[in-house]
């Protein structure tokens, strides 16, 4: 019997193996306690966009698909630069190209789990996303802080400094939180929110929330 935890943490699982991604649901629900079920591929995209909950994640099945075509399908389904929810994939090819995972990781993806990996493994990182973590492969995130380093201006070289609403709204979005999240917290609107980030992005020239959280940690 599986006993799931009080405020539990959430689970869905896409993919067109639904009988092998529900003998995973089971297996993850037995060994974290976390409530999770399978979900048809179709609904992937509805569910993303409705989705900006960091207590739920998509775990996303990427069997017989390279990393270019899910490449492809993220541009394709998803108009938002950055993803709000937590996603992650599995099943991913073991051959995987480093610019392409650069660039996933950058979207806002949270994890990548390859072919044949150990079970203790894949619980481990669904574990760590749990808490805010990524799970992906040390060279993809190596990678990502030496372009970050190489690009970034300091914060004493800003031309136009952060004002106090933006540090406030800067650090909300390194701790993990959504727009709507960061909306409730200020009692700002979500649209006052977006201006923010967007000015936010533009001051300390970066694209997206991962480098935003990567910049405030190097300058605060």
């Amino acid at each position: 019997m599986v006993t799931i935890s009080k405020n539990s943490y959430y689970i869905n699982i896409f993919g067109p193996q639904i009988l092998q991604n529900e003998l995973l649901a089971d297996f993850i629900a037995k060994e974290t306690g976390y409530a999770c079920q399978c979900c048809e591929d179709t609904d992937i995209a509805q569910m993303i966009n409705k989705q900006a909950d960091k207590s739920t994640l998509i775990l996303w099945d990427c069997l017989n698909k390279g990393l270019s075509t899910v490449w492809t399908d993220l541009g394709a389904r998803f108009s938002d630069n950055h993803l709000k929810c937590s996603l992650a994939l599995f099943n991913v090819s073991q051959q995987i190209d480093i610019q392409l995972e650069k660039e996933i990781l950058k979207r806002g993806i949270r994890g990548v789990f390859t072919q044949n990996c150990p079970r203790p493994i894949f619980i481990k990182g669904i574990r760590a996303i749990k808490k805010g973590e990524l799970w992906f492969s040390r060279r993809a995130l190596t990678q990502v802080l030496l372009d970050f380093e190489n690009k970034s201006e300091n914060f004493h070289d800003l031309e136009n400094p952060l004002t106090l609403r933006e540090k406030e709204i800067l650090f909300c979005v390194t701790s993990g939180a959504s727009n709507d999240q960061i909306s409730y917290d200020l009692k700002i609107s979500s649209n006052t929110v977006k201006v923010h980030i967007y000015n936010i992005y533009k001051k300390i020239n970066v694209p997206n929330r991962l480098q935003a959280s990567l910049w405030a940690a190097k300058n605060f």
